[in-house]
């Protein structure tokens, strides 16, 4: 267990056991393996725009998300992960579309849920709109023809 009511730095790895416990932040740079994390407050990441060289608009086909995996699994580790059974994707589904949300560490895939999560949602939005608004158009094209 590492506690702290003030600052903790290293130039290297800190490696716990345990718990890590923070009442201030807890800043990280780089990649990092855990079991769990958990939070009582918000998990956030740097994402403003005066900090990123726009290179291009990134387009997700609705049809490939509609076609994600989604599996009910178990580890195989269960001795270091446990036997509950989890719910969620597959990593190289996702590689294929999007690598850049899909990590290599320790020489496994691993998945940035909540990234997916939100340009999916971002993606299902657009497409509402876009069908409100072809909706819109053809119930005025059938009220002139009235």
């Amino acid at each position: 267990s590492i506690s702290s009511g003030g600052s903790i730095s290293a130039t290297s790895n800190i490696t716990a056991g345990g718990y890590i416990s923070a009442t201030g932040a807890i800043t990280a740079g780089g990649t990092g393996t855990f079991a769990n994390v958990y939070s009582y407050g918000y998990v956030t990441a740097l994402s403003d725009e005066r900090e990123k060289n726009i290179i291009e608009d990134f387009e997700i086909p609705l049809d490939y998300i509609a076609n994600a995996p989604i599996v009910s699994y178990e580890w195989k580790d269960k001795e270091r992960r446990g036997d509950k059974q989890h719910i969620g994707s597959i990593a190289q589904y996702w590689l294929r579309e999007m690598p850049e949300l899909v990590p290599e560490v320790n020489g496994r895939y691993t998945m940035d849920y909540g990234r997916i999560a939100l340009l999916s949602a971002i993606v299902d939005a657009r497409h509402i709109v876009n069908l409100e608004q072809r909706v819109a158009r053809l119930e005025k094209r059938i009220q002139l023809l009235s």
